[in-house]
């Protein structure tokens, strides 16, 4: 059985993007609400701060959610450790940290066509992928891992 909307979780990272190329993927998927699961939604990157991305994804009916609890503290990406270490601490331990956070975000996934956004391209290298994998396994989603390279990465 093909996978719905609703047991769809996508993911996306915008580095590389234009917010005008973001906004071209989320409408090709439907997409009606994006997660933003940056544990500080700053970026240098013109219109993907916080505040920014949400006026733009408002006027674009698309709801906008900060939830900066599933992303990596900033003491942790600070480390000096490898991302493997980094992306197996996040899964192993602060996933662990955060249930009702990761409950909300089932729910906000089943309500409407939802994407999971942080800024690396790719997912395998990115903590959004550990926690697409995470609703995979507690909740039956099937991820989807939308890149600009090509449009598709299969979840893991």
């Amino acid at each position: 059985m093909e996978p719905t909307q609703q047991t769809t979780v996508y993911t996306i990272g915008y580095e590389g993007l234009t917010t005008q190329r973001l906004l071209k993927k989320l409408r090709a998927r439907g997409i009606e609400q994006l997660l933003d699961i940056r544990a500080d939604p700053f970026s240098r990157k013109s219109g993907f701060s916080g505040d920014q991305l949400r006026v733009l994804l408002t006027a674009e009916g698309i709801r906008y959610i900060s939830m900066p609890g599933l992303g990596i503290p900033r003491e942790y990406r600070h480390r000096g450790i490898s991302a493997e270490s980094l992306l197996a601490l996040y899964e192993e331990v602060l996933l662990a940290k955060v249930p009702g956070q990761i409950d909300r975000a089932a729910r906000l996934c089943r309500a409407r066509p939802t994407v999971l956004l942080c800024f690396e391209a790719d997912a395998h290298l990115c903590h959004r992928g550990r926690l697409a994998r995470r609703l995979e396994s507690l909740y039956g989603f099937h991820a989807v891992h939308l890149r600009d390279d090509f449009d598709l990465l299969p979840g893991f």
